[in-house]
């Protein structure tokens, strides 16, 4: 086992849950366009901005420790050419990542209005 492969590939679920942890317990206050959550959605109105923080805060720690877990899962006992490997590895986090923003661009979308006030439901 490569360490140099090992290290690529759980750096990328780390940061995500490092990134989550940090989003929970210090999530930026005001919108801005350098730190956090951001996209046209969340950065609507200052509650798209603080719900989108705390989605972000509540899913990304565990999605890291998932990722790490099914990495080196993968790692351990699938037997193939660890260059593929990292290729995989990357392709499931950029997936994840993906998914992870859709559903919450949907649950902002349910929320809020266009103008990112509370929908009323």
């Amino acid at each position: 086992m490569d360490v140099f492969f090992w290290i690529t590939d759980l750096s990328i679920p780390v940061i995500i849950t490092v990134l989550g942890v940090l989003y929970r317990f210090r999530p930026p206050k005001e919108i801005n366009r350098f730190f956090g959550y951001r996209t046209s959605n969340s950065m609507k109105s200052q509650k798209t901005w603080n719900y989108a923080q705390k989605r972000i805060g509540d899913t990304f720690p565990p999605l890291g420790l998932a990722l790490s877990l099914i990495i080196a899962l993968v790692k351990l006992f699938i037997p193939f050419q660890k260059e593929y490997l990292s290729l995989f590895n990357v392709g499931l986090v950029l997936l994840a990542i993906i998914a992870l923003i859709i559903m919450i661009e949907r649950e902002l979308q349910k929320k809020f209005d266009a103008n990112g006030n509370s929908a009323g439901l």
